[in-house]
């Protein structure tokens, strides 16, 4: 039961969001241009999973004419203020314990109180390789209606060059948190990348997808910690 009312109020949440709270025609024009100038969207989004706290979808992008990439998003309703999941987000020392595969996250630099650059290492499973991400990070909090977005792209400029040659590459990610009520947020979250596959799909997608959900359900498990103050390191900046 609670499965399904959770599911009844994030999909009506993405049935008004964003239409009420920004222009459609405005939201998609923003995400398109995030992902970057040549890259268009190339299906519908499909779910893909339903867990009791997630919903998790996919859909095709086109790099180029001969390249296409997955994007990979989560919905979840999270009993959290959104300031509190934004807190989340930005302690890198917490990042391991939510983002799966990461063994660390180090912060390379800032740019004022709202950019900062992060390296996060992951400790990949065979048959890959262990892999940097070197990401630029920037927070934009619109306060008339008090939603949060967090745009990552992939960026190099502060890493250490021989780090570079292991680097995942070509990443983009985005988190939005639009408060609901009281301690309700709704969370989204989207990813992907434009590097080419590293082996066949079939061994490769089955892999990211599940940690993709794993990290998804971590994150959602460390938000209530951090919003109940439970966690030894919830008093961050």
């Amino acid at each position: 039961m609670f499965n399904q009312l959770t599911n009844i109020l994030i999909l009506g949440v993405c049935l008004v969001w964003p239409s009420n709270l920004f222009h459609a025609s405005e939201a998609e024009g923003a995400s398109l241009a995030f992902k970057g100038n040549n890259i268009t969207v190339a299906s519908c989004w499909e779910k893909t999973s339903c867990t009791e706290h997630l919903l998790l979808w996919q859909r095709w992008l086109n790099v180029n004419q001969d390249h296409k990439v997955r994007e990979r998003k989560c919905n979840m309703m999270i009993p959290a203020k959104a300031s509190a999941i934004v807190r989340l987000l930005r302690d890198n020392t917490l990042a391991p314990e939510w983002m799966s595969m990461v063994d660390s996250v180090q912060l390379l630099a800032r740019e004022g109180n709202d950019v900062w650059y992060n390296l996060a290492v992951y400790k990949m499973p065979w048959p890959f390789h262990d892999k940097y991400l070197s990401t630029r990070v920037q927070l934009h909090h619109y306060h008339h209606d008090g939603i949060y977005r967090v745009n990552i792209v992939s960026d190099m400029s502060k890493t250490d060059a021989h780090k570079t040659i292991n680097d995942i590459g070509n990443f983009a990610a985005e988190w939005t948190i639009v408060p609901v009520c009281g301690d309700l947020s709704f969370v989204e979250f989207t990813a992907h990348s434009v590097a080419a596959p590293l082996f066949p799909r079939w061994i490769q997608d089955p892999i990211i997808d599940h940690a993709f959900a794993n990290t998804m359900e971590n994150f959602y498990a460390l938000a209530l910690k951090i919003n109940k103050h439970e966690h030894p390191k919830a008093a961050i900046h």
